[in-house]
């Protein structure tokens, strides 16, 4: 009876040291970085503004810097223009754990030297650096609209929320 009961609490004391061990990997060793980015608002305010609202949100447990941030207006290739977004709001920024960041942007639609209807996609590129201080960079969609010169005619958008996980700059530029 007196051996069972050491077998038993041999087996707990080892139970107790693989969980703190797991606890201490978690605490100090496991990085998990996970940023998401989701469109909440978008219209076309005036006839040549886009107004949007991005939420950026920071669900890893490492802290991501948002250095850069524009949309890109795309007709079926090539780039139509490229257009920051309102810089003033867009201050490069600190994401830390678990938290969020709204930001209200203004882009620009291009000036289209066309008398019919273009379809336009939209897409926001962000330029963003990790824990290990790399510099990445990723673009989503959002949606398209059609144009007619630099009046919009249709914006479509897409809500949904979309995760950060770029190509790092430097391997683009070789």
């Amino acid at each position: 009876m007196c051996n069972d009961i050491l077998n038993y609490s041999n087996i707990i004391a080892s139970l107790a040291l693989v969980v703190s061990f797991v606890a201490l990997y978690c605490q100090f060793f496991y990085k998990k970085e996970k940023v998401l980015v989701s469109l909440t608002n978008s219209d076309g305010c005036d006839s040549c503004n886009v107004n949007l609202t991005l939420v950026f949100s920071n669900q890893g447990n490492q802290n991501v810097s948002i250095t850069d941030c524009f949309v890109l207006f795309f007709d079926e290739s090539k780039i139509v223009g490229a257009k920051d977004l309102n810089l003033s709001a867009l201050d490069p920024f600190i994401l830390r754990k678990d938290e969020q960041k709204i930001v209200n942007c203004t882009a620009v639609v291009p000036e289209l030297k066309v008398n019919e209807n273009i379809p336009l996609n939209i897409k926001v590129k962000i330029y963003y650096v990790n824990c290990k201080g790399c510099l990445y960079n990723d673009s989503m969609n959002i949606g398209n609209m059609e144009v007619r010169n630099r009046t919009i005619l249709k914006l479509t958008t897409q809500h949904l929320p979309y995760k950060l996980s770029g190509i790092p700059v430097a391997q683009i530029e070789k």
